[in-house]
């Protein structure tokens, strides 16, 4: 029961905080319209009730099958973190300014939650 509360309150928070599928969506639909920009949000859904699912029976299965991982595997994933937060830093803005873009698809939003 502890661990369904736990990942429950993770989805809620994951799914209503702003990150970069909010922000991806935000600016798909300000540039394109809603309608252009639906079939993203439904791929958006879809890939994060996906890696949700995904990563709470790899997780399962980790804290079952190895549980000296732990400890090493928080510190790789701060690193990670702390590594995006420096190419964010880093960035120049406006890098795609001159290029034409076209509205963005299911697959898209569906495959952009696997990346991050």
């Amino acid at each position: 029961m502890n661990n369904s509360v736990a990942f429950l309150t993770y989805t809620l928070l994951t799914a209503f905080t702003p990150g970069p599928n909010n922000i991806l969506a935000m600016s798909n639909t300000s540039k394109h319209g809603l309608k252009k920009s639906i079939g993203l949000i439904q791929g958006i859904f879809v890939g994060l009730l996906s890696v949700m699912i995904l990563c709470s029976f790899f997780s399962v299965m980790l804290v079952n099958i190895i549980p000296t991982i732990k400890p090493a595997m928080t510190y790789i994933g701060a690193a990670y973190i702390l590594w995006l937060a420096w190419h964010i830093v880093k960035s120049k803005p406006g890098e795609n300014a001159g290029n034409v873009e076209k509205a963005d698809s299911f697959m898209t939003g569906f495959f952009y939650n696997l990346l991050i």
